[in-house]
């Protein structure tokens, strides 16, 4: 029996969140029965990568708050 150690994808870069998906579910059909497994490790990493992501955008909004309320009233 053939082992598949790589394969290639072509992705529709017009619909990333789908294309993910279905990468994923074509893995999960190469490893049954460690599904829970592989989608605990994904779900670590999107869920890292997302608190990161609103880290940022939290401490823009701030900073950009900032700026306009020292803009808004000018030291005297």
């Amino acid at each position: 029996m053939a082992v598949i150690t790589k394969f290639d994808v072509s992705l529709d870069v017009t619909q990333p969140a789908q294309e993910v998906a279905d990468v994923i579910t074509l893995l999960l059909g190469m490893y049954p029965g460690r599904e829970i497994e592989i989608l605990q490790q994904i779900d670590e990493e999107v869920g890292s990568a997302l608190a990161k992501l609103e880290k940022a955008k939290l401490e823009a909004e701030s900073t950009g708050a900032e700026t306009s309320n020292s803009e808004a009233s000018p030291e005297l």
